[in-house]
């Protein structure tokens, strides 16, 4: 990977760990300033809020720096795996979800990142290398500001959703880990599209069929067509709990989402995969005709 597109890691949440070590030091500051003779600084106490402002404006400017080498549109050969390279996805340790622009709030991120941990560990997958060590099935969430184009379509619904399709399956290619690499699951999040496309590798879709994507794609979509902060994860923790009581065999359908709230879509976000290619087309008019209902 050449330097103009190697992936910067983000300073400003190491900031906040900065800013805490230097909080009683700040502290004494203004004290020692208002003890002085009216109130004038004294020279240390000049000398340590030069020291401080050095300090804290050297944190903010590193995480400008770094925050200006992140590209906003992301070529799927660059995106970063968060089981490998954790800090390049935003994260401090090996995780399940890869936020690098952190689009998400790092609460959100944490406690998606605990659901997939989860979803992992109280499942078992159907491989025979899974059932003798216990292994579950993986679910991974990616979420970007803007993916690049692999086949250059137009932004229509159809082709927007084959350009997610092959985004999120070149993703998994590369994500494969594990005794059973096709026991993964994939959830990819386009905030410029507003696209939430779930991809199933073949033994997932043994689980999660085709037909409880739409479902449940269709039943979150609102969220991801919301400006309000924090609703992207919220519809991103409802479909991991939705896959999760799949994989449980304890999934109910949800309530459809009212017409009045429908409105605020701009198009309905859903996603699933299928060996063929046919398939892909006839469930996007199946959604958007169900779409159409609600509307």
């Amino acid at each position: 990977m050449s330097a103009g597109r190697q992936v910067l890691v983000r300073r400003h949440r190491l900031c906040r760990n900065e800013i805490a070590y230097l909080a009683p030091f700040m502290s004494q500051f203004v004290i020692c300033s208002v003890r002085s003779n009216k109130h004038r600084l004294t020279q240390k106490t000049s000398v340590m809020f030069i020291a401080l402002l050095v300090v804290f404006g050297s944190c903010l400017m590193g995480a400008r720096t770094e925050t200006s080498g992140l590209p906003s549109k992301w070529n799927v050969r660059y995106y970063p795996n968060p089981r490998r390279s954790f800090q390049q996805c935003g994260r401090y340790s090996q995780s399940w979800i890869c936020d690098p622009n952190e689009l998400l709030l790092e609460r959100d991120a944490n406690e998606i990142n605990d659901m997939l941990s989860r979803v992992n560990a109280e499942t078992v997958c159907s491989c025979p290398t899974c059932v003798s060590k216990r292994e579950g099935f993986p679910i991974m969430v990616a979420v970007m500001p803007e993916m690049q184009k692999i086949l250059n379509r137009s932004d229509s619904l159809d082709d927007l959703m084959v350009e997610a399709r092959l985004f999120a399956y070149y993703l998994t290619e590369r994500y494969k880990f594990g005794e059973c690499e096709d026991a993964l699951t994939l959830i990819l999040f386009v905030q410029e599209s507003g696209i939430a496309y779930t991809i199933t590798r073949p033994k997932a879709r043994e689980k999660i069929t085709d037909e409880h994507v739409s479902q449940v794609t269709l039943d979150a979509w609102d969220y991801f067509q919301s400006s309000r902060r924090g609703s992207v994860a919220f519809g991103l923790k409802q479909m991991i709990q939705d896959y999760k009581d799949i994989l449980l065999n304890r999934y109910e359908r949800r309530t459809p989402i009212p017409p009045r709230t429908a409105r605020r879509r701009s198009y309905p976000s859903s996603g699933t995969i299928s060996n063929a290619p046919g398939v892909l087309t006839v469930l996007v008019l199946l959604v958007s005709g169900l779409v159409n209902k609600l509307c």
